[in-house]
């Protein structure tokens, strides 16, 4: 199931993202999706259903934590300090 979630980094800046844990326990893979120019915004439905996410929903079974971050409208992952 994803979940949205909000990261608050140090500096103050807030970084939108969906998140699904590994389905399995012990140490699993991690996955960052990051999306395309047009998935931008303010809004986590904008990302659409790309990459794992849309895999997901598919019902395939992908064994790691995903992460899919959403950038800021007006930039090109100009936070990509705080995804780090």
């Amino acid at each position: 199931m994803l979940e949205e979630k909000v990261f608050h980094s140090k500096d103050g800046q807030d970084l939108d993202y969906y998140y699904r844990a590994a389905p399995l326990s012990g140490r699993q893979p991690l996955v960052i999706y990051i999306h395309g120019a047009g998935s931008r915004g303010s809004s986590l439905s904008k990302m659409g259903r790309h990459g794992p996410i849309g895999q997901l929903d598919c019902g395939r079974d992908i064994p790691a934590t995903v992460v899919t971050p959403q950038c800021h409208s007006d930039t090109w992952f100009d936070l990509y300090h705080v995804l780090l």
